[in-house]
C-alpha cells in the first residue's frame, strides 16, 4: 500500500508539502500514525516529543487523551502541548494527570497507583435467584460472593428479563470499623415486574384516571347549578310552593351530591394512581440496600 499526502498552500508561492508512506495492508494503523507524526508539525506547528512513561502496577491500562496505549515499554511519540494521561488497574485507585510538553524533546512521567481496599461482598436476593452483574460483568447466580474495591459500585440483578439496579456504598456499611477483607452481607429485593412495562401500564392508568375526572366535572357543575338555581327560585317565591316542586328540588339535590361525589372519588383515584406511577418510576432509581459486616 502506497499513500501520498499533499498540502497545497492557499495563498503565496510556497511549494506544496508532500509526504508518502509504504506499508502492507495489515499495518495500516502504523502507516496512519507515521503520516500523522509528519503532518501535525507542519499543520499546527507542534513538534514531536519523546515521552517516557513509568507506571505501577505494570499491568495498568494507560490512556493518553482518551486513546489506549498498548505498549509503554518503549518511548512514545506525542506532540508538544497539553495532554491528559489516565491510568487505571483492578484493585487500585485510578489516576489522571494533565501535563504540558514544551521546551524539550524528551519528557519522563512516573505514575504509581494507590491500592484500593477490597471488600468481600455476599449478595443475597432471598427466595428468588437472579443473575448478578457488576459494571456489566457477569458474576453468577445469587446468592453469590464477590470481591470488589471498597468504592461506590452500581450493580444489576436480572431475573426473567426483569432488571433491578442497586448501589453498593461502603460508607453505608454497618460496623464499618472492622478490618479489611471481612465479609459484607447485602440483601437486595429484586423487582417483580419489568420496569418499562410497569411504568407504561401505570402511565396509561394515570391518563385514563385524569380523563375520567375531566369528563365528570361538567355534569357535576351543571347538575349542581340547576339544583342551586331551583332552590334559590323556590326561596324567593318564584316557583309554586307545592310538594311536587319540593320533590323536584330534592331530586336535583340528590343528583348534585351524587355527581359531586363521583368527581371527588375520581379525584382521589387520580391521586392514588399518581402515587402508584411515582412508585413505579422510582423503580428505575438504583436501590441502596443495607449492608452489614459479618
Amino acid at each position: 500500500m502506497y499513500v501520498t499526502v499533499q498540502i497545497i498552500p492557499a495563498f503565496g508561492e510556497d511549494l506544496p508539502y508532500e509526504i508518502y508512506e509504504v506499508a502492507p495492508y495489515d499495518e495500516v494503523e502504523l502507516l496512519v500514525n507515521s503520516l500523522i507524526r509528519q503532518l501535525v508539525p507542519e499543520i499546527s506547528n507542534r513538534n514531536p516529543v519523546q515521552l517516557h512513561l513509568s507506571v505501577q502496577p505494570e499491568d495498568a491500562r494507560v490512556f493518553i487523551d482518551g486513546v489506549l496505549i498498548s505498549d509503554i515499554s518503549e518511548p512514545l511519540t506525542v506532540f508538544s502541548g497539553q495532554h491528559t494521561i489516565s491510568v487505571s488497574a483492578t484493585g487500585y485507585q485510578s489516576a489522571t494527570k494533565t501535563a504540558v510538553f514544551d521546551g524539550s524533546d524528551n519528557f519522563s512521567i512516573s505514575i504509581e497507583l494507590e491500592k484500593t481496599e477490597l471488600v468481600v461482598l455476599e449478595v443475597d436476593t432471598g427466595s428468588s435467584s437472579a443473575s448478578l452483574y457488576i459494571h456489566t460483568e457477569y458474576f453468577g447466580q445469587t446468592p453469590e460472593t464477590v470481591t470488589l474495591p471498597s468504592l461506590p459500585t452500581i450493580g444489576q440483578l436480572v431475573s426473567k428479563e426483569v432488571v433491578t439496579y442497586f448501589v453498593f456504598n461502603p460508607d453505608k456499611i454497618k460496623n464499618n470499623d472492622t478490618a479489611e477483607g471481612d465479609e459484607v452481607f447485602m440483601s437486595v429485593k429484586p423487582n417483580k415486574i419489568q420496569t418499562e412495562q410497569r411504568i407504561e401500564k401505570q402511565r396509561n392508568v394515570l391518563y385514563w384516571s385524569l380523563g375520567l375526572l375531566y369528563l365528570s366535572l361538567p355534569p357535576a357543575m351543571l347538575v349542581n347549578g340547576i339544583w342551586n338555581d331551583k332552590y334559590r327560585a323556590y326561596e324567593l317565591g318564584r316557583l309554586p310552593q307545592t310538594d311536587d316542586v319540593i320533590n323536584n328540588i330534592n331530586a336535583w339535590n340528590v343528583a348534585s351530591i351524587a355527581t359531586i361525589g363521583v368527581s371527588v372519588g375520581l379525584g382521589v383515584n387520580l391521586i392514588i394512581q399518581l402515587t402508584r406511577y411515582l412508585i413505579a418510576a422510582d423503580q428505575t432509581v438504583p436501590k441502596v440496600p443495607k449492608a452489614e459486616r459479618q
